[in-house]
């Protein structure tokens, strides 16, 4: 009985760590505010201002 309890509560751990991690990564809003790209003969730069929110 105490091996299936062990089990289910790290089956749980992981279910939990999986749903934060995702919010984390996917969850959250993303603003781009202004982007430029510059160019050259071999060489492209990006710039990027962007706005997250916060937890």
């Amino acid at each position: 009985m105490k091996k299936r309890w062990f089990i289910s509560l790290i089956i749980g751990i992981i279910v939990i760590t999986g749903y934060c991690v995702g919010y984390m990564q996917y969850g959250r809003d993303m603003d781009v505010c202004s982007s430029y790209v510059t160019s050259f003969d071999n060489y492209q730069e990006e710039r990027l201002t962007v706005v997250a929110n916060k937890l």
